[in-house]
């Protein structure tokens, strides 16, 4: 005789399969041991190896094809321009680092490291890559590269020619009739 509460499939799948609680999770709930729960899951046949149910990130995870897709499309891709390692001639400009990965038989991870400024390759198997620049790019790049040093000056006396000169209390002054009328429109006395 078993000496455990009995518990319905229903309950059990539900706990494992929807909530995706772990069989010591629902072992402390129900107040039984692990084992046992083990044993039930496998009487039931609940198994998630068998059933095709697996988690995001374990080992053995089989991905919908829904989320293929979504990995096939790759929305936040950057496109690549491919040129040959000792000259400017461009080969091809790639939609994103896998593509090129593929159509060219390059290791990605070498791909990745010619395209990071902070290591030391900048080719592999004859190829050298660069991210394509959209126009926006283009002009941060070059407003990062202005060098303000020399026309620093020019350009703050520029700015500030065509501005009349107002003393410290005229401005407090002005900016105090401002708030006056303000108030008056709002019905309340002056401060």
């Amino acid at each position: 005789m078993n000496k455990h509460p009995t518990i319905s499939k229903i309950w059990l799948k539900k706990k494992y399969w929807d909530e995706e609680k772990t069989d010591f999770e629902i072992a402390k709930i129900r107040k039984v041991p692990t084992t046992y729960i083990q044993e039930l899951i496998r009487k039931y046949d609940l198994s998630k190896k068998k059933n095709g149910i697996k988690l995001k990130g374990k080992k053995g995870y089989l991905m919908p094809e829904k989320e293929k897709e979504k990995h096939r499309v790759q929305p936040h891709s950057k496109e690549i321009a491919v040129f040959k390692a000792n000259s400017l001639k461009p080969v091809g400009t790639f939609r994103s680092i896998n593509y090129a990965a593929q159509m060219l038989e390059v290791c990605r991870n070498h791909i990745k490291d010619c395209l990071n400024p902070n290591k030391k390759r900048w080719s592999t198997k004859g190829y050298r890559f660069e991210y394509k620049k959209y126009k926006g790019e283009i002009i941060v790049e070059r407003r990062n590269n202005l060098d303000f040093t020399q026309s620093f000056e020019q350009i703050t006396n520029g700015l500030t020619a065509k501005l009349p000169e107002y003393p410290y209390l005229e401005r407090i002054s002005h900016y105090n009739k401002k708030i006056n009328t303000v108030w008056q429109k709002l019905g309340l006395k002056d401060y």
